[in-house]
């Protein structure tokens, strides 16, 4: 059993996001291996809009501070020493929203709410590997929090 920690950030003028995802993983067999993993997302920033509000005055509205948890559970299987196949679901753990922008579907996207993901890699050389993968989500909208930015196709975009 093997134990990690990932952490990250990323910074932008429509918005930033740090992370943290604690991760077990555990070899069942020599060639296969399951993992699980809870990520912690925190947002902040974003996209301005100026609004009217309902007395009639201008007033601006920006995207507050929103924290997702993402819970995270797959497997790796090696059919041979050059193929290997794999394939994860996750779940949004997070609350019910409150963030005004999180429960407009044409404003501030968040990640898909659930989904799975496929992938195979084959290694033809020492050093060239080929890979390939499908990866489906739903419950999320596409968006940089302009309306209308997104389709909300399951393909992401």
């Amino acid at each position: 059993m093997s134990y990690g920690l990932n952490a990250g950030a990323a910074f932008s003028n429509l918005g930033s996001f740090s992370y943290l995802e604690p991760r077990v993983q555990y070899r069942v067999s020599p060639r296969f291996q399951v993992f699980s993993s809870l990520t912690v997302l925190q947002t902040w920033g974003g996209p301005t809009f100026r609004t009217t509000t309902p007395e009639g005055t201008a007033t601006t509205l920006s995207g507050a501070p929103d924290r997702q948890y993402l819970l995270h559970v797959g497997g790796t299987y090696a059919m041979s020493e050059r193929l290997q196949l794999s394939g994860s679901v996750w779940k949004d753990l997070t609350p019910s929203a409150t963030n005004r922008w999180n429960a407009n579907p044409f404003l501030y996207g968040r990640f898909p709410n659930q989904g799975f993901q496929f992938q195979a890699q084959y290694q033809v050389a020492p050093n060239v590997t080929i890979s390939g993968g499908v990866r489906y989500g739903n419950g999320g909208h596409y968006g940089y929090g302009y309306p209308g930015s997104g389709f909300n196709s399951m393909w992401g975009y």
